[in-house]
């Protein structure tokens, strides 16, 4: 009650963060009965007022029709908005929508680059994303180098897809100098351990011998050990700068269905905590807006277009969703006839509800 009190009197001096904590508080029912349409309302009042993590809110509320009509073309103008200030998520379900043509002209050029920015800011869903038109030659000319480094870097942040598709192309020699079979076991077993299938690990492991499966577990614990508190890294991908976002002049404080239609990415629900001290916290901006990857999957056959499968939201819970892995598409395996599957995977990154900066302590 302090916490909202003290919000309140700094969102009636027009402070932006103070409208968008109190659009947290209410959507998260902190305090209250949880109402999305207040929140969208509140949200609104911050974007307006320039607070690029509360566009980004109205983007996936606008393109969830949570708490406002769902409308594709308004989410996309404040993604766009959301961006042009650095927002990852933002730069993700840019690319999402190129890729899918989700509202706009499929441009896989374009979702290519915008995966690349958001992959620049240490997002790994985006480098995966980015990974797959690598290997597949969509979008970017085809690079099972490029696609493997890119793999390999949402892998260390312990992105199961990602662990999942590095194993495969280690055993299979593509991408690298020579077929690693011990490190690509290793992958593998991770990816499982994530929440991958087992089917690609199962099958290796019967073209393993004894030495060749204890070597594997030996650089299992290896990579084991570097992944135990290893601080994320930032996927610095090569290849063109990103695109430039054309910032829409910021909006007046009117409802933004005056502003030009765009396309919109597909996006699912995610919780961030909003936990006011017994005194008001401090109305800060946050240091950072980063968050989990939340992975909604469908399967996408490497000769067709991808789809999205959206997932509703969860208000009661208010608990995160799990990456779900896709039906996969079969690849070339190293030595038989037996496939190794790798997954492919189009997901629809980023909050559709959570609040991104829970007020500071």
């Amino acid at each position: 009650a302090a916490a909202t009190r003290a919000y309140e009197s700094a969102a009636a001096k027009g402070n932006a963060a103070a409208w968008f904590n109190l659009g947290s508080l209410i959507e998260l029912g902190q305090g209250q009965q949880a109402d999305p349409t207040a929140a969208f309302k509140l949200y609104l009042k911050a974007a307006q007022l320039g607070y690029p993590p509360a566009q980004f809110n109205v983007g996936n509320m606008y393109a969830a029709g949570a708490g406002a009509p769902q409308d594709s073309a308004e989410a996309i103008v404040w993604f766009r908005l959301a961006a042009s200030h650095g927002i990852p998520e933002a730069e993700h379900n840019l690319g999402l929508a190129y890729e899918l043509g989700r509202g706009i002209a499929k441009d896989e050029t374009q979702a290519a680059q915008f995966y690349r920015a958001a992959a620049r800011l240490g997002y790994a869903s985006s480098a995966y994303n980015l990974a797959l038109m690598y290997e597949d030659g969509r979008g970017v000319a085809r690079d099972e180098t490029e696609a493997a480094r890119l793999y390999r870097n949402a892998a260390l942040q312990k992105f199961a897809p990602a662990q999942n598709n590095l194993g495969i192309m280690l055993a299979e020699g593509r991408g690298v100098p020579v077929p690693d079979f011990a490190e690509a076991y290793a992958w593998l077993q991770l990816a499982v351990e994530n929440g991958s299938p087992a089917t690609a690990r199962d099958l290796l492991a019967q073209r393993l011998t004894p030495v060749q499966l204890a070597d594997s577990r030996a650089r299992l614990n290896d990579l084991r050990t570097q992944l135990t508190g290893a601080a994320l890294p930032v996927a610095l991908v090569a290849g063109s700068p990103a695109p430039a976002i054309t910032s829409t002049p910021k909006p007046s404080i009117v409802a933004p269905t005056t502003l030009s239609p765009s396309a919109v990415a597909s996006t699912a629900p995610r919780s961030t905590s909003v936990s006011p001290g017994p005194t008001a916290p401090a109305l800060l901006a946050p240091a950072s807006v980063s968050a989990p990857a939340v992975v909604v999957s469908t399967p996408l056959p490497s000769t067709r277009p991808p789809v999205v499968a959206d997932t509703a939201p969860n208000p009661a819970s208010r608990t995160p969703a799990t990456a779900m892995a896709s039906p996969p598409v079969t690849s070339a395996p190293p030595g038989d006839s037996a496939d190794l599957l790798r997954q492919q995977l189009v997901d629809s990154d980023a909050s559709r509800f959570a609040c991104r900066c829970p007020p500071k302590a």
